[in-house]
């Protein structure tokens, strides 16, 4: 069915990514100021299964697909008292092939934005932003790191252990609007300031002199993480 989807269709494609989607809407942002969204209220709860079969049959001709395929959406649904529920319609949420019949939609970070151009004027451009929803997510990731507990490890050990997520992180929510992120890489700074307070006795309840100590040590390795890379020092 690939061939028959169509060509602004990003949604769980082979070849195709979030990604790909962010980047049409934002060109996309630079010539129209107005966008419609809609959404079909109970979509995978409703959807008619001979209504979908028959669909099926028309565009697969291969018995087995189409045998399996009924045979899932027409499996009984197992309650916690162990009783059975026959289903009539709807698909299974977050099953394999239900995304196939779920269209993307724009994420709202599209907005208008400070945006400084090569020549250092001041400009208004529309560029997609990690969300707030992600980046207290990502900083409840980072706290659960207890880093500043982890007395035993080296600044290498964390590299090793936490750079490759960061990268991650910068290469996907950074794609655009990387200076987003800043509040990500001050937060991961500030657990590191607390990790020398700890691991050193000289810096013990001395958080100024650790902070002057990781900058030095940053500017000197900035290779170990990403946003030491970038530019974003202990120093602030």
């Amino acid at each position: 069915m690939e061939p028959m989807f169509d060509e602004d269709s990003y949604g769980y494609r082979p070849g195709r990514s979030a990604l790909d989607a962010v980047a049409v809407t934002r060109k996309r942002c630079w010539y129209y100021d107005w966008v419609v969204e809609f959404d079909i209220r109970g979509l995978f709860d409703n959807i008619r299964h001979d209504l979908l079969m028959r669909a099926l049959r028309y565009h697969c001709d291969c018995r087995w697909v189409l045998l399996y395929i009924e045979r899932w959406l027409k499996a009984p649904l197992r309650k916690q008292d162990g009783s059975l529920v026959a289903r009539h319609k709807g698909t299974p949420q977050g099953a394999v092939v239900s995304p196939l019949l779920a269209n993307l939609f724009l994420h709202y970070t599209f907005r208008p934005r400070r945006c400084v151009n090569p020549k250092g004027q001041v400009h208004t451009n529309f560029l997609p932003a990690i969300s707030r929803d992600s980046i207290k997510e990502i900083n409840r990731r980072i706290r659960n790191w207890r880093v500043q507990l982890k007395n035993e490890k080296t600044l290498l050990d964390f590299s090793r252990i936490f750079n490759p997520i960061l990268r991650g992180w910068y290469a996907y929510f950074g794609r655009f609007y990387p200076s987003a992120l800043g509040s990500i890489w001050n937060n991961i700074n500030r657990y590191l300031i607390r990790w020398v307070c700890r691991k050193f006795k000289r810096f013990f309840r001395h958080k100024r002199r650790a902070r002057r100590f990781l900058d030095r040590f940053a500017h000197a390795h900035r290779d170990l993480f990403v946003h030491w890379r970038l530019g974003v020092f202990p120093s602030g």
